[in-house]
């Protein structure tokens, strides 16, 4: 009979967390999907020419439901969830599987990682081809993101050399023979996806508020583009669970909490690509007879008025002011010569509004 301090302590701790990912991924991914379904409706009823940026989104899409698959077979035949004791102790098998999965999880998620990312920087250089150091500022980062993916894919398929089985062998020796030191390559490849995040938001802030236009207009465009700060909110936290995950002794137990992160973090960045695009949709929702209704109810009749009445009033005042109706996102900005000015053609129907 074995000794019992031969006995790791979580042997038979049969304790497991694994319904966390799956039941994250059966909500959270038809949730991604329904953004993307959005974005391509509104794209559709903008009636614009589709470009390089819808073809990202559906790629990064694809993605996100690899990236969903891995996470749910690693919660169901990977151990992941359980404690690491009682998965060489019982289940011996489902660490061999683990292992694997955990190696094909981080191939998908470097290869989708920054689609989303790419596919917002696409839009932007078709917004602001006409400034020449937003142009360059866009192209700049395109193409570190395009290098730092390539390089993060490499590392990942390429961590153990030659020796690519050493990384699930199930010798344990092998990883650490062959191997470099994939937790400490996870860390430090997240340090420059947070700041290529930062300065994604900070490229179209000069646009944003060099347009001559009422500054509420300003901090509207403004906002729209900090939408993109949702992926970076959850890639600087995922950057710190990830630290935390692998200086645990327990990693198949924390794998749970990072497979959630890790889904998270990716479906952020597609669910922010498809936010700048959504806006007619949310405008029309705001339009609509139930929320007029709503809107009526609560803050009563003041200051309302008919139908034709409303619309004639607004029509005059947007000829006194000199308005005009253009869009946000899928536009582009056109210097005006006549005037000194810079004019934003509409091209896919978000709208604003901006004085001549």
């Amino acid at each position: 009979m074995a000794d019992a301090d031969a006995i790791p302590p979580n042997s038979f701790n049969s304790d497991s967390v694994n319904s966390l990912p799956i039941a994250f991924s059966a909500v959270f991914l038809p949730f991604v999907l329904l953004f993307v379904a959005l974005r391509f409706y509104c794209r559709h009823k903008s009636r614009t020419n589709w470009g390089f940026d819808d073809g990202l989104i559906a790629f990064a899409a694809v993605g996100q439901i690899g990236l969903a698959a891995i996470c749910l077979d690693l919660a169901v035949n990977g151990g992941s969830g359980y404690h690491m004791d009682y998965l060489l102790y019982n289940h011996p098998e489902k660490l061999q599987r683990f292992l694997v999965d955990v190696f094909a999880l981080q191939i998908i998620y470097y290869t989708f990682l920054n689609v989303p990312k790419l596919a917002v920087l696409v839009l932007y250089q078709r917004l602001f081809s006409v400034r020449y150091l937003t142009t360059w500022a866009t192209r700049i980062l395109m193409a570190v993101l395009v290098l730092y993916t390539i390089v993060s894919v490499f590392l990942s398929i390429f961590a153990c050399g030659r020796h690519v089985d050493a990384f699930y062998s199930e010798d344990p020796n092998a990883a650490k023979q062959w191997c470099i030191d994939v937790n400490a390559m996870q860390i430090y490849t997240s340090i420059p996806n947070i700041v290529t995040d930062v300065l994604m938001l900070l490229v179209p802030m000069p646009v944003a508020f060099g347009l001559r236009v009422r500054m509420s207009v300003k901090l509207g465009i403004a906002v729209t583009f900090l939408m993109g700060s949702l992926g970076l909110i959850f890639s600087a936290l995922r950057f710190w669970i990830t630290y935390k995950v692998n200086n645990s002794d327990d990693q198949t137990y924390v794998s749970a909490q990072l497979l959630v992160w890790t889904e998270l973090e990716v479906g952020c960045y597609l669910i922010s690509a498809c936010l700048l695009i959504l806006r007619p949709l949310i405008e029309r929702i705001a339009d609509s007879s139930l929320i007029q209704s709503f809107r009526s109810n609560t803050y009563g009749h003041r200051g309302t008025v008919s139908p034709s009445h409303g619309t004639s009033s607004k029509a005059s005042a947007a000829t006194s002011e000199g308005s005009y109706r253009s869009s946000i996102v899928g536009a582009q900005v056109h210097p005006d010569k006549t005037s000194g000015r810079e004019n934003i053609e509409m091209v896919n129907g978000l709208h604003f509004t901006s004085s001549r």
